[in-house]
């Protein structure tokens, strides 16, 4: 927890390897998205890795008090 936000940091290894985002946004984003920023008012982002994703999300604590 930072600044009265819950940090949460996802990595993804060993699939196979992207020089960058796909075309599209899958099922699992699209709910990530959903659940993060428009339920909880947080933010998500995505980091494309050659050798996986890295994902980090943040909401604010508040948030999942109420």
């Amino acid at each position: 927890m930072e600044n009265g936000e819950l940090l949460l940091t996802w990595k993804e290894r060993g699939e196979p390897s992207l020089d960058g985002p796909p075309a599209g946004e899958g099922f699992g984003s699209m709910l990530a998205h959903r659940s993060v920023v428009d339920q909880f008012g947080g933010r998500i982002s995505n980091h494309w890795e050659h050798d996986g994703l890295l994902v980090r999300l943040s909401v604010p604590v508040e948030r999942l008090n109420a």
